[in-house]
């Protein structure tokens, strides 16, 4: 018991609240109604381009690369008309044992030669089987709460 209330208390509780919610809900709040409320309209535009053109995303070809200590993993995306920085391309693997789950954000390689299509590449330790990473899609506006504000997430299907 000694051990286990301090992690499972309602102090701990609200203060995790408090930390993890409540004060950022309202930094996002005083920086989205600053300047006439110019990020809340910023926002809305971004959210209103998703709906548009989420339908449409698809992935491409995969490749991994394995070495002795790193896998490389490019993976094509064709985004529609939806600007690359509207997204965030993520390698993902479920949690192992009571760690977190492993996300590694794919950076834009280049455009991949056919219109609205571009290759994300990634570098990752090699610490697991590469068969446990998957890449997604996933909606991105700094600031925005993910999955909260939006709920869109696309997975790479083999």
């Amino acid at each position: 018991m000694a051990e286990l209330t301090p992690q499972f208390s309602t102090n701990r509780m609200l203060r995790e609240y408090v930390d993890r919610l409540y004060l950022t809900a309202a930094q996002n709040y005083h920086k989205r109604t600053a300047d006439g409320a110019s990020e809340s309209v910023r926002l809305c535009h971004w959210r209103e381009l998703l709906e548009t053109h989420w339908q449409k995303l698809h992935f491409g070809r995969l490749d991994v690369q394995s070495g002795d200590e790193y896998y490389t993993v490019t993976v094509t995306v064709y985004l529609d008309e939806l600007d690359p920085k509207a997204v965030q391309v993520q390698l993902y693997a479920e949690p192992q044992s009571n760690e977190g789950s492993e996300i590694y954000v794919m950076e834009v390689a280049e455009a991949a030669g056919t219109a609205n299509s571009y290759l994300y590449r990634v570098r990752i330790p090699a610490l697991r089987p590469v068969e446990h990473y998957t890449p997604r899609i996933i909606p991105y506006f700094d600031g925005a709460t993910v999955p909260l504000e939006v709920r869109q997430i696309l997975w790479y299907e083999s």
